[in-house]
């Protein structure tokens, strides 16, 4: 089966990692696949190590037919069978590429569009698609809401996989670096300062927990988002107002996630919309209790709340009696983070993953076209 995939740049954001942790597990599953990336980024030398055969290209412009005519010269000299897209724009050069070739091609919807160009673009993409991969049955429904679309009989629902070994950590300790005694409770969050994260409500309910539980205290890993700085800022000038600016800290953007999440003793997701939660995954896979908001996605990957508290979105108080409830049994901290930790390496691994695309793409060059979750 020879499978080409299109990535525009390789820099470090969620579908990137994604194809990677794909590509490095290649050397296990009978796919012959070829990497054109249109942009190359910090990830190069990354996928230049796997089992890709990975092909540079050098998109200048916004449609480049150049692009185009390059791929479709490496679709029909590799005998391509699948093209696999991750974002809109590779998603058009795609179509264009493969006129008139017996090629299937095949997306990933990754999140919701934000920008008018793109909600376009995906429209008309969509129902020219052979198969449609979107990453939950939650965000699946949000997007269809999203773009008023009614027929969903070639979209698949495949959950992200996560390469569990790449979550081992080193012997870095939080709070440690943060100056803090063993004993000391420590919760976290990690996501950028954007409008879906929501992090103010976890502000407005520590003021609560502080009180409740004195020896805990607050991590947010995530950077300044300069288009709504606002949002970062309006958390911090919280904190000061409310005294508790001592407890809580804002590390920015870090790149050792899996030494910050083992340091951790809870972690908390504020997210008003999201449409996986990786980061949730990642908590539950290294035994971190969660506890998350009850959007539709995250009702989805902790079964409905078997794995992970969840607290009604956007309500602090909610979020603060969940939090104090659980910090004060251990009893039930330690049987969730046995048991969501099971769950999400049985259900979420890179090869429960890569086994259901494979799926797809076999059915997809036998001739059949539907639905599936």
């Amino acid at each position: 089966m020879n499978v080409l995939h299109i990535l525009d740049a390789v820099n470090r954001g969620g579908s990137e990692i994604l194809a990677l942790d794909f590509c490095r597990a290649l050397e296990r599953y009978p796919l012959k696949v070829f990497l054109v990336v249109m942009q190359g980024g910090e990830l190069d030398d990354d996928f230049r190590q796997t089992s890709a055969k990975y092909i540079k290209l050098q998109r200048k412009l916004p449609l480049d037919f150049k692009i185009i005519l390059q791929l479709r010269k490496i679709i029909i000299e590799n005998d391509i069978q699948i093209v696999h897209t991750h974002q809109p724009v590779e998603g058009l050069h795609a179509y264009f590429a493969t006129s008139l070739l017996k090629v299937k091609k095949v997306q990933t919807i990754h999140g919701q569009f934000q920008d008018f160009k793109n909600k376009i673009i995906g429209k008309f993409l969509n129902p020219r698609m052979d198969a449609n991969i979107i990453v939950s049955r939650g965000f699946l429904q949000e997007f269809c809401k999203g773009i008023n679309l009614h027929k969903v009989e070639n979209f698949h629902v495949v959950h992200n996989g996560i390469d569990s070994t790449k979550l081992k950590p080193t012997a870095m300790n939080l709070k440690q670096e943060l100056g803090l005694h063993a004993e000391i409770t420590l919760m976290g969050m990690v996501g950028n300062f954007n409008k879906f994260k929501d992090q103010l409500t976890i502000c407005r309910a520590l003021v609560t927990i502080f009180k409740a539980v004195p020896n805990s205290r607050f991590v947010f890993v995530g950077q300044r988002d300069d288009r709504p700085p606002y949002l970062y800022d309006q958390c911090v000038r919280y904190c000061e107002e409310q005294q508790i600016i001592d407890k809580v800290f804002f590390l920015g953007s870090r790149e050792e996630i899996p030494d910050i999440l083992n340091s951790l003793d809870l972690f908390v997701f504020s997210s008003l919309e999201d449409s996986f939660g990786l980061a949730v995954i990642e908590a539950m896979m290294m035994g971190i209790p969660v506890i998350a908001a009850n959007i539709p996605p995250m009702i989805e990957v902790t079964e409905a709340g078997r794995f992970a508290y969840l607290f009604e979105t956007g309500n602090e108080l909610d979020l603060s009696d969940q939090i104090i409830a659980l910090l004060k049994n251990k009893n039930d901290r330690q049987l969730l983070s046995q048991t969501a930790r099971e769950w999400a390496v049985g259900q979420f691994s890179i090869d429960s993953y890569m086994q259901k695309l494979i799926e797809i793409y076999a059915r997809l060059l036998g001739g059949a076209r539907g639905t599936s979750a």
